[in-house]
């Protein structure tokens, strides 16, 4: 609202509307939520204003935070280029906050899990407690195949392009945004905001960091931030021609619109993940399984605490350590504590 009432430009009002969708990441503490809301930000920011030394160490503050955040969006720091490039003065303040987010980020995966660089093995520092490197390749290998299949099809002796035909053949809500990305990108070009230079750079960035997720792990949330720009410019550009965006009758607009997506995301049809009015004001319990009990289990000179869920990768309100025996089970790790006290940490055994 208050970018809406400097300029009138309806498109960051558009993709306002995208905050009833962002209800779906509400209930999880996944990364993705702060991503969708600060790429919005960004990408209004890098295209429609003018860039001075301070709105230019705002927006490389975001990019550094959302690939601190999650490195599957590092390939947007191509954007810093044409950010920073005539603020040749402030340099050592960019070196200093990058040398610091990298710095924490080692640090973090040092102490998670052993590997500096994770989800990356390399510079292996041979940690006695860094990840199983069973586990590791597992966990990397199910990452993957989440990407291209519903099924987790074991896509590693796959090319490229048998991985690509499965991803474009999924169904449900995968197949909606996995099609509708495509298309964006094709239409996107005969849009009028395609004449925008700063808009042409964004559109390259953003494909070059689309055909990096095709080649990893094109799931539909690591490219979500992209559909939402690029569906929010095709509406902008259409309401513009039928001169449906109007001042008087820009409010009806918004509420319509808010209303058929909260009635698309109700669809069973398109996701499981439902929103429930009342829950926007009496949250549920941060536990949907609360009449679950716990055994105690001992295994070498570790005790936790094994939920009897029915799926092997949930838990729930249990006293720590608390995880699945079946977990355990199913990637052959079985862990040990370093010492008597569980705070001093494990080993992988």
């Amino acid at each position: 609202f208050e970018k809406y009432t400097e300029k009138s430009n309806y498109l960051i009002v558009i993709m306002g509307l995208f905050l009833v969708f962002y209800f779906q990441f509400i209930d999880a503490p996944s990364p993705d939520l702060p991503i969708l809301v600060i790429c919005a930000i960004l990408f209004y920011e890098f295209i429609f204003n003018t860039l001075d030394a301070k709105k230019s160490k705002t927006l490389f503050l975001f990019l550094v935070f959302i690939c601190f955040l999650k490195i599957t969006v590092a390939p947007l720091v191509l954007l810093l280029y044409f950010i920073l490039k005539k603020e040749k003065n402030n340099i050592i303040f960019y070196t200093s906050v990058s040398l610091l987010f990298v710095s924490i980020w080692i640090l973090k995966n040092i102490i998670i899990t052993g590997l500096p660089l994770f989800p990356s093995s390399y510079f292996d520092l041979n940690l006695d407690w860094k990840i199983d490197s069973n586990l590791f390749e597992m966990v990397k290998q199910g990452t993957i195949d989440a990407g291209y299949s519903e099924n987790l099809v074991y896509t590693k002796n796959l090319n490229l392009i048998q991985k690509l035909n499965l991803w474009i053949r999924l169904g449900g809500l995968n197949a909606f945004f996995n099609s509708g990305m495509i298309l964006l990108f094709l239409f996107i070009v005969f849009t009028p905001i395609f004449r925008v230079t700063k808009f042409k750079i964004l559109y390259f960035i953003l494909t070059i960091h689309f055909l990096f997720l095709l080649c990893t792990s094109p799931q539909y949330r690591f490219f979500l931030h992209i559909f939402i720009l690029f569906f929010s410019v095709l509406v902008f550009e259409i309401s513009k021609k039928i001169m449906v965006l109007r001042n008087h009758n820009i409010l009806i607009f918004m509420i319509l619109t808010s209303l058929i997506l909260s009635i698309l995301i109700d669809i069973k049809s398109l996701t499981l993940n439902k929103i429930h009015p009342i829950l926007l004001i009496i949250p549920e319990s941060n536990s949907k399984y609360t009449h679950f009990s716990f055994d105690k289990i001992k295994t070498t000179n570790f005790e936790y605490y094994n939920a009897n869920l029915p799926s092997i990768f949930e838990t729930s309100n249990g006293d720590l350590p608390c995880v699945s025996k079946r977990l355990l089970e199913y990637y052959n790790v079985q862990p040990k504590q370093r010492t008597t006290n569980i705070k001093d940490g494990f080993y992988t055994t």
